[in-house]
């Protein structure tokens, strides 16, 4: 369900309410909650001067060290955004388990890049003017 609803940023349009809700965390963050399953699920966004998505975290049901499963922090990095058909995405993103924590290894993470998207019913696209975006660390996350 975690995972669902973090992934939520590649569809936006999924994040309209009703259905969800939002909130102002401070001046640069928001966070969403969205119920799957009877379960609330909350996602904080850290949102740069210019508008731009720069930081996803939540928490995450998983096991990502072989332990028991519980609730870790997750979340990653937006390095560059493209826009489709007007919806603009995150199309380059770094991060994975232990993200913004100091529990987080940088060199174990996960980058992904976005080259096509194809939403349902419409034919597949590359993200227009991929934008790379200038990136301020914050504590514990690189």
């Amino acid at each position: 369900r975690g995972r669902l609803v973090g992934e939520a940023v590649w569809c936006p349009t999924a994040l309209v309410p009703p259905g969800v809700t939002w909130e102002a965390a401070d001046d640069e963050s928001a966070r969403f909650t969205l119920v799957v399953d009877g379960e609330p699920i909350s996602v904080s966004l850290r949102i740069g001067p210019d508008g731009a998505l720069r930081e996803v975290a939540l928490d995450r049901w998983g096991a990502p060290d072989g332990q028991d499963p519980r609730v870790p922090p997750y979340g990653f990095r937006v390095d560059a955004e493209g826009t489709v058909d007007g919806v603009t995405i995150p199309t380059h993103v770094v991060g994975g388990w232990g993200y913004g924590t100091a529990a987080f290894d940088p060199s174990a993470a996960a980058s992904f890049v976005v080259t096509s998207v194809e939403w349902a019913g419409s034919p597949r696209t590359e993200p227009a003017a991929p934008a790379r975006l200038a990136h301020a660390p914050t504590s514990g996350s690189s």
